[in-house]
């Protein structure tokens, strides 16, 4: 998580090298983030089964934060062949609100973005539903759905000889086909 607010700007990449660029900036050691969201997608139109894939919210563009009072290298930037320009107003590189940014970049440790709860996806489930895990450690587990209580699944799963009650989040189970 970021400590101390940064100055944000925006960077035009070529396309489809969002995160190439990202990691080169890092290697520099500038701070720059990619935002992604995760989406229910069909890998070819001929699958049945639609899984979970990453894809960029906002193509063509890295953003890019340095400490507030540290100037830009912009020289290193643009010795990047896939920095295409900067995002400007009125010829100068435009600042971006800090507590936009994050707002936007959604640093919640990469889960879905809270209105994708409210889309009907076809994957919702009931108690007694057998459902497939998308996250952590028993990701691509199915299991029963016993109850669901305060945004969890609570399940039994057989641990150590006995019935052990396991709880995951309801966002992080998807219906099994």
């Amino acid at each position: 998580m970021i400590q101390a607010p940064l100055v944000w700007h925006a960077l035009r990449t070529k396309p489809q090298r969002e995160q190439m660029v990202a990691d080169a900036l890092k290697r520099f050691g500038i701070y720059a983030q990619v935002k992604t969201e995760t989406r229910l997608r069909r890998r070819t139109k001929w699958d049945k089964e639609r899984k979970l894939r990453t894809f960029v919210a906002a193509p063509g563009y890295c953003l890019i934060g340095t400490p507030d009072g540290i100037p830009v290298p912009w020289y290193q930037i643009f010795r990047i062949h896939m920095v295409s320009s900067v995002v400007s107003l009125n010829g100068q590189p435009a600042r971006l609100d800090h507590g936009a940014v994050l707002d936007f970049l959604g640093h919640e440790g990469g889960r879905l973005p809270g209105y994708f709860r409210h889309f009907r996806t076809g994957r919702e489930y009931q108690i007694g539903d057998e459902v497939i895990v998308t996250r952590g450690v028993l990701a691509d587990h199915r299991m029963k759905v016993q109850d669901v209580q305060d945004g969890e699944a609570v399940f039994l799963m057989r641990l150590l000889g006995r019935d052990q009650e396991v709880r995951i989040p309801v966002d992080d189970c998807i219906k099994a086909a």
